[in-house]
């Protein structure tokens, strides 16, 4: 059975090259798999703790993701950016890596939802290895601050959706489908332009 968070990331993947990135602690990609031909595992563990899967491409992605400039469609961060201790220098990286359109797909969990606000509470030590987290406001705003189009922003219950009902900010879960903007494409008769308009401006004419 797949699960409601995988499902909601396959329905925004972009077909093509998918990094699935901390593929060793989730099991999106095997789901993936039996959708999209080209998708590439990357983890500092060598295999999935659950299901044995050998991984991809075994790095630290603390250090940079080992990827050429504009070389993947899609990038799948599944319950792994809260684990990163420069969490905004990983969004740079990713939209370095992507090619330009290219989707990233975050899911995290949700600050102000209450079954966070509840484990952190009484259940402490199961948060102990997050870094960061963020509501679903936060979120959008790191995303944009690092230059991405945001297309969808969504919290979500993973287990128990018969809740869906609970407004969004107190959704266990959320996740995030944004792109790499396109850059913009000028040719040398356009920068001339662009140059001599600047010039004027600043001359005052």
């Amino acid at each position: 059975m797949v699960h409601n968070r995988t499902k909601r990331i396959i329905e925004a993947v972009k077909d093509g090259v998918i990094l699935d990135i901390g593929a060793g602690q989730e099991e999106n990609t095997l789901a993936l798999r039996k959708i999209f031909k080209t998708v590439i595992s990357v983890d500092i563990l060598e295999k999935n703790k659950d299901t044995g899967e050998k991984i991809d491409v075994v790095c630290d992605v603390e250090k940079g993701l080992p990827f050429e400039d504009s070389s993947a469609d899609t990038i799948v961060a599944g319950e792994f950016i809260e684990h990163t201790l420069r969490p905004f220098d990983f969004l740079l990286d990713c939209k370095r890596v992507l090619k330009d359109g290219g989707r990233l797909i975050i899911t995290s969990p949700n600050a102000t939802g209450f079954e966070k606000v509840f484990r952190n509470r009484y259940k402490k030590a199961k948060y102990e290895a997050h870094c960061y987290v963020w509501s679903l406001y936060e979120l959008d705003n790191l995303l944009r601050i690092a230059g991405f189009n945001v297309l969808k922003m969504e919290t979500f219950f993973t287990k128990f959706t018969i809740l869906n009902f609970i407004p969004e900010k107190y959704r266990s879960s959320m996740i995030a489908v944004c792109e790499k903007k396109e850059c913009p494409k000028v040719g040398m008769q356009g920068a001339i332009a662009h140059t001599a308009r600047v010039s004027v401006q600043q001359a005052g004419v």
